[in-house]
């Protein structure tokens, strides 16, 4: 009787545990980030792709998936190809295309898997020796697949993919992968955010164009119903969400702190110079970056930290205009802007004019001419 009671206390304990995870989540979907791209930016990125695909072809190294009612077909390219796209995105990405090209036409999809990145292969089984029927690269398959079925909707192909995994019943050993690479996947699940990132006038095509793979959605849908996020993964979620705040707080304290410092500094220089303005602000912007522990680094949203940069970039920028009517070039980007703080080196500049320039040429001369004519003084007397 007392063994039924506790099972029963410890379930409506999860079942709690469960539901205010859920609440939680509910009302952090409802704050959606932006993210522009142009189409100027995105053809810029299909040049990359469309070598990518030719390389595809020539080395005959596309793949496909045919499991749980989906198929499609992915190319497994190797890291040294997709570095400058696996280096931003991890392991997989999916493009819609807008230039037709290889049999392609505007809004088709390609896939991509990339099994082979130092450190983080996929292409092992999942439990070595025991169930070689599944192996990571199928659940980063699925989230891309996840990427076109839902016109680009990363949190709808996130949510599938762990369902997936779930309906695999891997989720334990797939948790403990994406924590020990990719825990930014878990704070993915807490914002609805588009990604990757489609320029308006590709969105307004595919909006004509109505749904596809109308099966395959419906599936998704189900497995999705079947295999709600589980406990383990909403807990991570909200621990590294908790951390993302604390430092996305930090960060803006960071500019009020810089402002009173700038503040001081016109008090005692009337005349302060843009290289200054640039000094003190690059200065607290690598003590505050540095001050952040490495393993809250590891598993911050960098969505949501790189759209608090780019704002306090834009704040900054106008203090030094008011100031000295200078502008600051600034790293804004996150990973970017540590790894230069870790290295001492710097962030912040300022924009100087070809006035400046000239000012600082006329000054040079005039010290050195005062330099020269010190020195025939003192030889005189």
């Amino acid at each position: 009787m007392n063994m039924s009671m506790n099972m029963n206390l410890k379930l409506s304990a999860r079942q709690e545990l469960r539901l205010k995870l859920e609440e939680r989540l509910e009302q952090k979907l409802k704050i959606q980030i932006k993210q522009v791209i142009t189409l100027q930016q995105y053809l810029a990125q299909e040049d990359i792709i469309q070598s990518l695909m030719q390389y595809a072809d020539d080395h005959n190294i596309w793949v496909e998936f045919k499991k749980s009612g989906f198929q499609f077909n992915y190319a497994n390219i190797p890291y040294i190809m997709a570095k400058p796209i696996a280096d931003i995105t991890g392991p997989g990405f999916a493009h819609c295309h807008y230039n037709p090209f290889q049999g392609k036409t505007m809004g088709d999809w390609t896939l991509f898997v990339v099994s082979d990145i130092p450190g983080k292969e996929l292409s092992k089984p999942l439990i070595q020796g025991i169930d070689s029927s599944w192996s990571l690269a199928d659940f980063v398959a699925i989230h891309e697949r996840g990427e076109e079925l839902s016109l680009g909707n990363h949190f709808f192909a996130s949510k599938l993919e762990f369902a997936y995994v779930q309906s695999a019943k891997k989720m334990n050993q797939y948790v403990q992968f994406i924590d020990g690479h990719y825990p930014t996947k878990f704070i993915d699940l807490t914002q609805q955010v588009d990604f990757p990132i489609l320029p308006e006038e590709l969105l307004s095509m595919l909006a004509k164009q109505g749904k596809k793979n109308v099966q395959e959605l419906d599936i998704s849908e189900k497995l999705m119903d079947n295999y709600p996020l589980p406990t383990v993964v909403l807990k991570k979620m909200y621990s590294y969400d908790n951390i993302t705040q604390a430092v996305d707080k930090f960060i803006k304290d960071f500019v009020g702190q810089t402002q009173k410092i700038l503040y001081d500094e016109k008090i005692r220089t009337p005349n302060i110079t843009p290289e200054r303005v640039a000094e003190i602000i690059n200065d607290m912007y690598r003590v505050t970056l540095t001050s952040i522990p490495q393993e809250g680094i590891r598993v911050i949203s960098r969505n949501k930290i790189n759209e608090t940069l780019i704002t306090c970039h834009k704040d900054l920028n106008y203090e030094s205009m008011r100031l000295c009517e200078r502008s600051i070039s600034m790293i804004d980007s996150l990973d970017e802007a540590y790894r230069l703080a870790l290295e001492g080196k710097k962030l912040v500049t300022a924009n100087l004019t070809v006035e400046d320039d000239i000012i600082r040429s006329d000054q040079d001369i005039n010290s050195h001419s005062r330099a020269i004519i010190t020195s025939e003084q003192k030889y005189n007397v």
